[in-house]
């Protein structure tokens, strides 16, 4: 699963290490196996998505969100894994030069804010005075 790989929490299982100490020992040239296998978990993520064939094993999608997820070529990328340090800028890279466009939200609760008020905004002008 790729929350096993992917995650905080992945990398303290997997490496014995936070993900900030993994930041720390980060080196460009060759990046850390770890940072590898990371970015190949989310690009094979991407591509199931693209391809229809997601697989959960809790809340599993139904064929109307497999549907209409398959279109994507944007990826968000949340939370510290995906958006703070080295491991946030090499996952961005790998992503990108996968094809895909990615956006880094480096504040969640704003930007979910922001998010709804922008929608909000858009619903009122469409209502009937």
């Amino acid at each position: 699963m790729a929350e096993d790989i992917l995650s905080g929490r992945g990398v303290l299982s997997n490496l014995n290490m936070t993900a900030k100490e993994l930041n720390e020992t980060f080196a460009s040239d060759p990046p850390h196996e770890y940072l590898v296998k990371m970015a190949d978990v989310g690009i094979a993520l991407i591509q199931a998505i693209k391809s229809g064939h997601v697989t959960k094993k809790n809340f599993p999608w139904t064929e109307e969100d497999t549907t209409q997820a398959k279109p994507i070529n944007h990826v968000i990328l949340g939370g510290s894994i995906g958006t703070k340090g080295q491991i946030g800028r090499y996952l961005k890279e790998r992503i990108t030069i996968a094809g895909f466009h990615v956006h880094q939200i480096e504040s969640p609760i704003l930007d979910t804010i922001q998010g709804l008020n922008s929608h909000y905004l858009k619903l009122k002008k469409s209502m009937p005075n």
